[in-house]
This record gives C-alpha cells, sequence and structure tokens, in this order.
C-alpha cells in the first residue's frame, strides 16, 4: 500500500505540473525515475493483451493485471485526474493573477530538479545528442499560438492526440501545445465545468496518442537509453526558455526582490522533493 499511496502522490504531482502550459508532467515524471517505468508499463497494453484479460477468469484475470503494471498505472494516472480535476481551478487563478511569480517558482524547480536527475546523463560520448535537444528546445520560442482547430468532434479527438503526444516527451507541455493549436482555454474550461461530452472526446484522443507512442519511445528507450535520456534533459533546459521568455515580457524591476524568492524556494524545492523521493 505505501507504493501505492508514493505512485499516487507522485501522479498527483505531475497533474498539477501538467496543467501550466510549458511545464510537462513527463518531466516531472523524468525527474523522479519513474519516466521510463510508465513508458514501458503502457507499452503492455496492447490489443491482445487486453483481449486476453477480458477473456481470463477472475484468477488469471488478476495474475496478468500484475505482470501488466495495472496498480502503478492505476494510482498514478488517479494522482493525476484528482490533480487535475481539484487544483484546476487554483492553477488557473494563480496563472492569470500571479503568472510571473508562478512560473519563476517552476523555472527554479526545474533548473534544480534537471540537475539533480540530469548530471549523470550529460557525457562526453553524448555531446552531440545534448546539442541538438538543446537547440529543439530553444526553437520552440519561435512557435506562436494559433486558432489551428475548432470545437467540432474530431477536432477535440485530434486536440486529445496533440496533447499526449507531446505531453509524453519530457520538455514539451501537453497543455502548451493545447496553447499552440488554439485550445487550452476551451479545454480547461471543459474540465472546470466537467463537461463530459467534451472530456470523453478528449481522452479518447488521447488513447489513440499513447497506443501510437509509446512503443516509438520504448524502442529508443531499450536500445539508446542514455542518449535518450541525455537528450530528454537537455531538450528540458532548451525548453524552459519558454517560461524565462514569460517571464521577462511582465517583468517589472519592482518585483525583483519578490521573484528572486520564488526562483529560490522553486530551487530548493526541486532539491527537496529529490531528497524525499529518495
Amino acid at each position: 500500500m505505501n507504493k501505492s499511496i508514493t505512485t499516487f502522490f507522485k501522479g498527483l504531482l505531475m497533474g498539477v505540473f501538467e496543467t501550466i502550459p510549458g511545464i510537462s508532467g513527463s518531466t516531472i515524471a523524468l525527474f523522479l525515475g519513474i519516466y521510463e517505468k510508465i513508458i514501458k508499463s503502457l507499452n503492455l497494453y496492447s490489443p491482445n493483451n487486453l483481449i486476453r484479460i477480458y477473456k481470463a477468469k477472475k484468477t488469471k484475470r488478476l495474475k496478468l493485471l500484475k505482470e501488466l503494471n495495472f496498480s502503478f498505472l492505476f494510482f498514478l494516472i488517479l494522482g493525476m485526474a484528482v490533480a487535475i480535476f481539484s487544483f484546476s481551478h487554483l492553477i488557473s487563478y494563480l496563472f492569470e493573477n500571479y503568472p510571473i511569480f508562478l512560473l519563476t517558482f517552476f523555472v527554479g524547480f526545474i533548473f534544480s530538479s534537471t540537475y539533480i536527475s540530469g548530471k549523470a546523463h550529460f557525457k562526453k560520448e553524448n555531446i552531440i545528442i545534448i546539442s541538438i535537444g538543446l537547440l529543439l528546445g530553444l526553437a520552440l520560442l519561435l512557435l506562436s499560438p494559433q486558432n489551428l482547430l475548432g470545437e467540432t468532434p474530431l477536432d477535440i479527438i485530434i486536440s486529445g492526440i496533440v496533447t499526449v503526444t507531446f505531453g509524453l516527451l519530457p520538455g514539451i507541455s501537453g497543455s502548451f501545445m493545447l496553447l499552440i493549436i488554439g485550445k487550452y482555454e476551451f479545454i480547461l474550461h471543459s474540465v472546470k465545468n466537467l463537461e463530459w461530452s467534451t472530456i470523453s472526446l478528449f481522452m479518447v484522443g488521447v488513447a489513440i496518442g499513447v497506443i501510437g507512442l509509446v512503443k516509438i519511445i520504448k524502442h529508443f528507450l531499450d536500445n539508446h537509453n542514455s542518449k535518450v535520456l541525455s537528450f530528454f534533459f537537455a531538450f528540458v533546459i532548451g525548453s524552459i526558455t519558454l517560461l524565462i521568455k514569460d517571464i521577462l515580457i511582465g517583468f517589472d524591476m519592482n518585483d525583483i526582490l519578490v521573484i528572486t524568492t520564488y526562483l529560490l524556494v522553486g530551487i530548493l524545492s526541486g532539491i527537496y522533493l529529490h531528497k524525499i523521493m529518495k
């Protein structure tokens, strides 16, 4: 049960961060050391295994679910869902009223977490991969929000596919991609007001995206683990510039002391989180 509670709180943390444009829940999973386990667990849920579970007797079904890391994924997703539904109002309020302070805290948190979690993967032999990751992260600065999709059922499903496709990659926020395609406020409003028809269509898109991407990520993690992880950590560092850009846009010299305080609190929070997780 202790493992389940720990997994739930990790999911809770991922869910809170996933609601912030520019911060990926997968990035937090990377910091927490569970990213690879998530990808490998999701990969186990192939159509064949789902059919086996459906047809199996109760005792065999429980054994199959254990083999497929069902408990781990269940408590992780439960934590994320609780966070998204419970904190969406609070996060939305903070983001609308105190965006600079909130983003500054997250910049500090991500910097310290990236250093602690990623330093083992920043090796000389990975320098080219690290450089590519940094450049691609910086390239996100070139993206600007566009109203690319409408509100038809197909558009909502596509929004779910886009969100989870990018959300599964550390460094790229699914909510940021929603912002880019012009659907962030629409989806957040649906979640806050429990508009289940929209939420259901969105989750269909999420499921389609997961099935299509996890096998590719797992293949690269299995065969090029160190390079892939060094790329992800470098990409996270590069993508932080998105948050810094937003901070600079609303920067006021009168808030320099408060901003510095939030930055330090974020850095210390990242250090403390890793200490707890050990």
